[in-house]
């Protein structure tokens, strides 16, 4: 595009590259930030000024970064999750339009504030609810294997960190029944005023183990974290349901975008276009 270059961007993590695009006057004028994981890579950071979007910068931003692996031969799966706000802005419709993503509804984000836990009733009624839930990470290694072991049997393994270190072991709760995990709930402090339910399960065969093991959680929570937001994303039906039941029409669910790209550069898909076209013309 004229007037405009795609720079690579000095960075200090090793596991991110920096791109972004300059004017004529050398104005640093919208950015990218490339996440290196083992399994994929995920655009972690994108942004055009506002008052240069709808121009083609990011896409060519886009496209520019991605056409030297599509021409690599080795295909590496790239993907961008966002929702909320840079949803509506217009990163929805920006992913929609490239030619080499998909995008998928994937699941819903709930935001629950302090106040907001306050004012519901059924969230005080499981706070005082009788529980037989243990810390799950003090429950015996092998009964905690078996269960990671059923979970990714499910389907549900990548939503769980091995690394037991990113959880605060005081929220993390199970119940068990004959010597098995029935279910759990697993719980991140970001910060004092952060926290993130990472993970709510249970095998569907216990109706009243989610209410057990969520009070159990909200309990501890509200001990030692009075004042934090709790955040999830609602990947089973249990995490679903208990946000619904407890808060109804008091939050407002955001939907979480997950875009793919396809491994295709754009002049892949011009030259594609030209097949087509001279098929037709044939």
């Amino acid at each position: 595009m004229k007037g405009y270059t795609v720079v690579k961007l000095p960075g200090r993590e090793e596991n991110i590259d920096r791109f972004g695009v300059k004017s004529s006057k050398k104005e640093l004028v919208a950015e990218m930030y490339i996440t290196h994981e083992e399994a994929s890579w995920s655009i972690s950071f994108l942004y055009v000024r506002e008052d240069l979007r709808r121009k083609g910068i990011g896409t060519m931003m886009l496209q520019e970064v991605l056409t030297p692996i599509a021409e690599s031969g080795m295909f590496i799966p790239v993907e961008m999750t966002f929702m909320g706000e840079a949803a509506e802005n217009g990163l929805l419709a920006f992913m929609e339009a490239q030619p080499n993503f998909t995008v998928d509804t994937e699941n819903v984000f709930y935001r629950i504030p302090a106040k907001l836990r306050r004012k519901s009733e059924e969230w005080k009624k499981l706070k005082g609810k009788e529980s037989s839930a243990e810390e799950f990470y003090s429950l015996p290694a092998k009964m905690r294997n078996a269960f990671m072991n059923h979970l990714a049997e499910e389907g549900y393994e990548d939503f769980i960190d091995p690394d037991e270190k990113i959880y605060d072991k005081h929220l993390c709760f199970a119940k068990v029944q004959d010597d098995a995990i029935i279910g759990a709930i697993f719980v991140r402090v970001h910060s004092e005023e952060e926290l993130e339910l990472s993970f709510l399960y249970t095998d569907g065969k216990h109706p009243k183990v989610v209410a057990e093991i969520l009070g159990a959680a909200i309990e501890a929570a509200d001990e030692l974290y009075p004042a934090a937001e709790v955040w999830f994303s609602a990947i089973t039906p249990e995490s679903a349901g208990m946000a619904d039941g407890m808060f109804g029409d008091m939050i407002e669910p955001e939907n979480v975008y997950t875009a793919f790209w396809n491994g295709w550069s754009e002049e892949d898909y011009e030259d594609m276009n030209k097949i087509i076209a001279e098929l037709k013309q044939a």
